[in-house]
This record gives structure tokens, C-alpha cells and sequence, in this order.
């Protein structure tokens, strides 16, 4: 089994909301800090802004000083069926499927650290999210590992998938 990348440290955070700006020219991305639980407490975590050019092995490394991390590529699932969660505090609405992979992916002690698309970009800022999607190749190609999430609950009935 392939070992996951976590920590059993908080990252550096001192955010009052659930998303801080991002510098365009410095590559920066949001990694998610998935916080350690039981299966059935509730899934929280902490977003910390990190440079792809601090990221160790990327294609545009520079400094290094970045952590590794796991990316998840998933399928999003319905929309309009959601869960909560808790980001630096504040409740963030994710699709069941991306709520059942935490659940999954959740470590019982450490931090998981990851970059997951519906979570480390802010989804209601287009202009953010048009800027993100052009590094994603650069984000996946980055991460330590890259993790495919289906479901465990597949309807081939819905259209969505």
C-alpha cells in the first residue's frame, strides 16, 4: 500500500475566512489540511496557500520549501445533493461523493494533506477559478501521489455519471 502524505501538525494559518488571495505570479495553490477523525465525526479541515514553485520534484520548482502533497481527481457527483464540512471554520457545502471520499481518505491521526479541486479553489470566484484550472496540469504533475476517487455507491442510472 502506498504510503499517504500527512503530518501530525496544523499548518501555518491565520485566515479568518475559508479563502485567502492568491498570487497569480508566484503559482500559488491551496493545499487542504484534512483533519484526523473517526469514521462517523464530522470532516473538517485547514486551507494553507503554497507556491508550486516551493513544491519539491515539481516542474517548476524553485525554493522547495513547500510540503508534498496528494491530489484527488474524483467524480463530483450531483450538485444539488450535498454535504457539510468545516474549512478554517466556516461551513463549506461538497457533494456527497467528495464527503464519502474524506470519510474514506481520513486518517485517525494525522493530517492528510491534499489538493482537491471543489475544496482548495474558491468556487464562487470565477476569475480565481479560470486562473486555477489553467495550473491544474502543473498541480497534478506536482503531487506526490494522485489519488482517483469513483464512488462507492455508483448509480449508472444517473446521468452524472
Amino acid at each position: 500500500m502506498a504510503q499517504m502524505v500527512g503530518t501530525n501538525k496544523f499548518p501555518p494559518t491565520s485566515r479568518m475566512s475559508i479563502y485567502a488571495p492568491l498570487n497569480v505570479d508566484r503559482l500559488e495553490i491551496r493545499l487542504f489540511y484534512l483533519c484526523p477523525g473517526e469514521r462517523a465525526a464530522d470532516i473538517a479541515g485547514l486551507l494553507n496557500v503554497v507556491s508550486l514553485k516551493d513544491i519539491p520534484g515539481s516542474s517548476v520548482a524553485g525554493n522547495t520549501s513547500s510540503p508534498p502533497y496528494e491530489a484527488l481527481s474524483y467524480v463530483w457527483g450531483n450538485p444539488n445533493i450535498t454535504q457539510r464540512m468545516k474549512v478554517n471554520g466556516w461551513p463549506l457545502d461538497i457533494t456527497t461523493n467528495l464527503f464519502r471520499a474524506l470519510l474514506y481518505l481520513r486518517d485517525t491521526t494525522k493530517f492528510r494533506r491534499l489538493w482537491i479541486d471543489a475544496i482548495c479553489i474558491n468556487q464562487k470566484d470565477i476569475d480565481e477559478r479560470a486562473k486555477q484550472v489553467t495550473l491544474m496540469r502543473s498541480i497534478y504533475a506536482s503531487a506526490a501521489r494522485v489519488i482517483v476517487w469513483i464512488d462507492l455507491k455508483v448509480d449508472m442510472n444517473d446521468p452524472l455519471y
